[in-house]
């Protein structure tokens, strides 16, 4: 099954709540100030990572450092990685040529973490003998929280960068999950409302924190539960005629653990996508789309730089579509990334735009949002 194409002549439509939404449009091309642009890479909130970072602050190992110079260590460690997302707020495709991610490396926290400590010694007036040490460490578990829990996002986290692109993903947790706030925050503010009453021991405070994590791990786990259910789903509910299942992908949908988009690829090069609810094990069909892997334009399109740097992003590589080639034999292709789709919006963000020109070099890319068949 061919989808139609949106093709990069879009023009912006103003809805009445303002959401940018492109429709397909002709004549001239739009310019590029008018088109939609596309999101950074999104990883968990920095609500989620704010919360963490006071709980591992509390941990007994940091029992010796002050309170609140550990809370402020831990917390600025914890929301140092996303720095990064202040530089790419315009979209566009820093992203695929390792602007964006480098903060999120092994590399990064290993230089972070002595400068973060050092920073947070300086400031709290201290003797930093036998303080730094122990700062370093705080700054270190605030780091570590920060990537461990991007791992389980889809976008994941580009560990070795800068010398791999690979991103390490578990696709538990959807970047904005409110259970999170929930686990992590209650517990704080039980604390805070107890010190109102009276002071708390510290060995007090690192069991409830210790207790919150818990809860966290098992928390993270029941998504992985879950997410292995709308699998076997997505497989069950698999319709005939469109092939063999090759693999099968599940991606949280807005805002938690109980819906899930889920991509079966097929022999045909086919993705059949699906939301399944988690409650009752049924699949709402969600269309299928062409891989575009067999299509002679996008293989030419994923040989050149850009468009391998996007395949080896994508996780579920979509064809939006291809034009037909022109007299000086140019044209143009767009590629999708289907799970950033979910069942609430037919708008699928991260849309690479190609122009490949008569010697297949990319006369022109850009990274933008565009609407799904229906």
């Amino acid at each position: 099954m061919d989808p139609p194409f949106y093709p990069p002549t879009y023009r912006l439509i103003n809805a009445k709540r303002r959401k940018a939404r492109i429709t397909r449009g002709r004549g001239t091309v739009a310019s590029r100030g008018r088109l939609p642009a596309a999101a950074p890479l999104r990883s968990l909130d920095t609500l989620t990572h704010t919360l963490l970072g006071i709980h591992l602050s509390r941990l007994t190992p940091f029992r010796g450092v002050p309170e609140r110079v550990a809370v402020w260590t831990c917390v600025a460690a914890a929301n140092a990685p996303d720095l990064e997302m202040l530089g790419s707020l315009g979209g566009g495709t820093s992203w695929l040529f390792g602007q964006q991610g480098l903060n999120h490396s092994l590399l990064f926290a290993a230089l972070a973490a002595p400068l973060i400590g050092l920073g947070a010694g300086l400031s709290s007036r201290r003797s930093l003998r036998g303080l730094l040490p122990a700062l370093i460490g705080v700054a270190v578990a605030g780091l570590a929280g920060h990537l461990v829990l991007d791992g389980f996002t889809s976008v994941g986290v580009p560990l070795l960068a800068p010398f791999s692109p690979a991103r390490f993903s578990l696709p538990w947790l959807f970047p904005v999950d409110g259970w999170l706030w929930v686990i992590l925050g209650l517990p704080l503010l039980w604390g805070a409302w107890k010190r109102r009453r009276g002071p708390i021991p510290e060995r007090a405070l690192a069991r409830l924190s210790a207790a919150s994590l818990v809860a966290l791990s098992l928390y993270v786990t029941s998504c992985s539960l879950a997410r292995e259910r709308a699998r076997f789903a997505a497989l069950a509910h698999l319709p005939e005629g469109v092939g063999v299942a090759q693999e099968v992908l599940a991606f949280p949908a807005p805002y938690g653990p109980l819906i899930w988009t889920t991509l079966v690829r097929t022999d045909e090069q086919l993705w059949v996508r699906g939301f399944a609810s988690v409650l009752t094990g049924g699949v709402s069909p969600g269309g299928t789309f062409s891989t575009g892997r067999e299509d002679p334009r996008v293989q030419i399109a994923l040989e050149t730089e850009v468009g391998r740097r996007y395949g080896w992003y994508a996780q579920a590589l979509y064809r939006a579509g291809a034009t037909e080639l022109s007299d000086d034999g140019s044209y143009e292709v767009a590629l999708g990334d289907l799970r950033f789709s979910d069942p609430f919006s037919d708008t699928l963000p991260k849309v690479l735009w190609m122009r490949i020109g008569p010697h297949f070099e990319v006369e022109d890319h850009e990274v933008r949002s565009a609407i799904l068949p229906r």
